[in-house]
């Protein structure tokens, strides 16, 4: 989960830095854009206009997008897979029945 963090982070400041270089705008509010583009609001107060800004857009669009599904995942994924272990007590009382109805094993 760090290094989806790590991503998004990275991802957000990448976006930001070079919006401001392609739109002439400052890292503000660069970093404004970068944000509510990623988190998929988009009020339309910034928005590219050169080329460079709107391949940026799109690439920071599909990036937050892909990396907020992945982070949700991972959260999901560790949860639910938190609720299906066995404690430890639990696995040795199945070995117990096991081993009773194995004919062929010595008790």
């Amino acid at each position: 989960m760090t290094r989806i963090l790590t991503a998004l982070a990275g991802c957000l400041v990448l976006s930001a830095a070079s919006f401001s270089f392609f739109e002439d705008k400052s890292l503000w509010d660069a970093f404004w854009w970068a944000n509510i583009t990623g988190l998929t609001i988009g009020y339309g107060d910034l928005y590219p206009v050169t080329v460079g800004g709107r391949i940026t857009a799109i690439i920071h669009g599909w990036a937050s997008v892909i990396l907020m599904a992945l982070l949700t995942a991972n959260v999901l994924g560790r949860l639910m897979d938190e609720r299906e272990k066995f404690t430890h007590d639990e696995q040795e009382e199945i070995l117990l029945h096991l081993r009773r109805l194995d004919p062929l094993e010595k008790q």
